[in-house]
């Protein structure tokens, strides 16, 4: 109860998913994007300035949406504005949501820049059938590779892989093989 936690919504995504229960948006114009960081930059300040600065942040967690959906200098932006505002318990933990589809290695350095130590992989399903019936792009690149990279140079990152059942076409044998491929994968 001492420390504080804060959730930051990106509603923005490249694709809706049909499962989607979430407040997003198919992402259709940059000048609502950046309208939206500028509100809610504001909204944070407003915020912060009624806190506590005694209290800690133990945990930023950015969803949505699709938050690697904006461009990275946003997410920095937001990161930069909280890390100086904010003191923070050692070691907090900075995550954010991603969909694999769209990962690069550039974005990916940029979040790592932007001090994101823990990344949520929303993988789903590691079947094409499955994406395609929920229209979700596959993973642009083996989800090994992004692991591996977002690891590299980094022992303190944490990915964890996101999945959803009893979507359309998914099978009980079909969900096991997906199951099979994350516990290879071995995932944070």
């Amino acid at each position: 109860p001492q420390n504080i936690s804060i959730y930051i919504h990106i509603p923005f995504c490249l694709k809706m998913c049909f499962f989607c229960g979430c407040n997003s948006y198919a992402l259709r114009q940059a000048d609502v994007v950046d309208a939206y960081i500028k509100a809610l930059i504001q909204e944070i300040k407003m915020v912060t300035s009624r806190l506590d600065k005694n209290r800690r942040v133990s945990q930023i967690h950015y969803g949505g949406g699709t938050p690697n959906a904006i461009p990275v200098e946003y997410l920095q932006e937001i990161n930069e504005l909280l890390f100086s505002t904010f003191q923070f318990i050692p070691e907090p933990e900075i995550a954010i949501e991603v969909n694999p589809a769209y990962l690069t290695y550039d974005q990916m350095t940029g979040l790592k820049k932007a001090g994101f130590n823990r990344f949520s992989l929303g993988i789903q399903d590691f079947s094409t059938d499955v994406l395609d019936a929920v229209n979700r792009d596959k993973p642009g690149m083996p989800v090994e590779e992004l692991i591996s990279f977002l690891k590299r140079d980094s022992p303190n990152i944490a990915v964890n892989l996101d999945f959803i059942y009893g979507l359309p076409k998914q099978t009980a044998v079909n969900f096991t093989e997906t199951i099979r491929k994350a516990i290879e994968l071995k995932p944070d």
